[in-house]
């Protein structure tokens, strides 16, 4: 183990950040260690704190794999399990949200699709989690507007008739909205625009 010398616990604190910098640095080995020869650019010596060596692996490094994150994601960071639940995911008819959505099918999650269309990759989903005998998780499509209030009411009232209800919402779907459209009331509403001097102050 090395020491480095220093002059005070202050100089200590600015010098050893450099000092792990510099050990990252260094050629990769079983064992690495900083050179008792390091010095610090002040001059007199009046202290010396030990620097613990930085272990480094030798294995080569592993292909990244998604199925590694989801796993140790499922496993390690997951704050519940998505079996037997009910998630609507809304733009699930492509892209990320669709990926979701299958996501959620996998680990035997029933999903509601809500979305304008599907693509082919989406409706051969569907087409995958259609039984209805409790096998296997089960997935729908609703046609959605998400811009519109009665499409998205309806999107409720279906994973309630299909499923129950829903434990899990995913609002996937970007839309820009006007700056004074509000989530409480429909968009477009009188009570929907937020006022510029609001009588609670908030």
């Amino acid at each position: 183990m090395a020491t480095l010398p220093v002059r005070s616990s202050r100089a200590l604190a600015q010098h050893l950040p450099s000092v792990r910098r510099a050990t990252a640095l260094l050629p990769t080995a079983s064992r690495c260690q900083i050179a008792s020869t390091v010095r610090p650019r002040w001059g007199r010596q009046t202290a010396s704190v030990p620097v613990e060596p930085r272990t480094f692996s030798t294995s080569p490094a592993r292909p990244f794999k998604t199925d590694d994150v989801l796993q140790r994601t499922n496993t390690e960071f997951a704050p519940f399990s998505v079996q037997g639940k009910t998630a609507i995911v809304t733009g699930a008819g492509s892209g990320i949200n669709y990926v979701f959505a299958k996501q959620l099918l996998e680990r035997n999650c029933n999903v509601l699709l809500a979305d304008l269309a599907l693509r082919p990759e989406a409706q051969a989903l569907i087409d995958q989690y259609s039984a209805k005998d409790g096998s296997t998780a089960r997935a729908t499509f609703v046609k959605t507007d998400v811009v519109q209030w009665p499409d998205l009411d309806n999107v409720f009232t279906t994973a309630d008739a299909e499923f129950g209800g829903a434990e899990i919402v995913c609002p996937g779907a970007g839309v820009y909205e006007p700056h004074w459209s509000n989530f409480w009331h429909p968009p477009g509403t009188a009570r929907s625009k937020d006022s510029a001097h609001p009588a609670d102050g908030l």
